[in-house]
């Protein structure tokens, strides 16, 4: 799926359409199951982070509440309190600490979990043409496209070994590679050759720099992947996800 079938959904789900634009992509989901299944796929992972957004913002107000009822609590010396009221004011702090575990138990959010930011960002990457059928090494990279642009990875990545290996100025056949490799687990070997395209000339630069900081973010190496992301410039179709991206690890460095 292209990126503005991505802006499409994402804008769709945000409200952000205009009637007509709506009114035309309803048609268009009505007609095509597979963009259907992708919106409820993206409806799903949408609902996840509202939910999360909003278990955050009841325990911030939690936590404002308890240190609300703290001060109130220890404000005045003990002395002057009665017993009665001193065990009131002990019970609120100690029923909202109870609540505030609570929450934190059965509310079942994470605060960050890098392997579902990860299959969020980095599923539907850019097809890649199969090309004319001819010989053999046409054959195979048929093959190979077939297999890759079905999210096959681990059975298109030797296909794609051999179709890189005899073609290594083909940028679009590199970059299918290396996110296989990320797809696999083999970041090593993903990271160099998403450097090598970030250091040429293509128009796959910008691509090659957010399929790295994805690399990293499977990886969980977060401080590393913040900085790659801070290299995506405004003209980038991925730099409205790094931002966001960005974003949420920040928020989960903070105490």
């Amino acid at each position: 799926m292209n990126e503005l079938y991505k802006e499409m959904i994402e804008r769709y789900l945000e409200g952000d359409l205009t009637a007509e634009e709506r009114i035309a992509f309803e048609q268009q989901l009505q007609q095509d199951p597979a963009l259907a299944a992708e919106v409820e796929l993206y409806k799903k992972i949408h609902a996840e982070m509202q939910q999360h957004t909003l278990h955050e913002k009841k325990q911030q107000e939690l936590n404002t509440t308890i240190t609300s009822l703290n001060k109130e609590f220890f404000k005045q010396p003990a002395p002057v309190r009665s017993i009665k009221r001193w065990w009131y004011a002990a019970a609120g702090v100690a029923a909202a600490v109870l609540l505030l575990l609570v929450w934190n138990l059965f509310s079942g959010t994470e605060t960050f979990d890098n392997k579902k930011l990860f299959a969020y960002y980095a599923k539907n990457p850019e097809e890649l043409p199969g090309g004319e059928r001819g010989g053999a090494a046409d054959s195979l990279r048929l093959k190979a496209a077939a297999l890759y642009n079905s999210q096959d990875y681990s059975n298109a990545l030797p296909l794609l070994r051999t179709a890189a290996a005899a073609n290594p100025e083909d940028t679009q056949l590199q970059m299918a590679l290396a996110i296989s490799l990320m797809h696999a687990d083999l970041y090593a070997e993903a990271i160099r050759i998403f450097e090598r395209i970030q250091t040429g000339s293509s128009v796959y630069m910008g691509e090659a720099t957010w399929y790295k900081a994805l690399t990293l973010l499977k990886q969980n190496n977060l401080s590393e992947c913040y900085e790659v992301l801070e290299q995506i410039p405004e003209t980038n179709s991925h730099y409205k996800q790094a931002a966001e991206l960005m974003k949420k690890i920040t928020k989960n460095d903070q105490p």
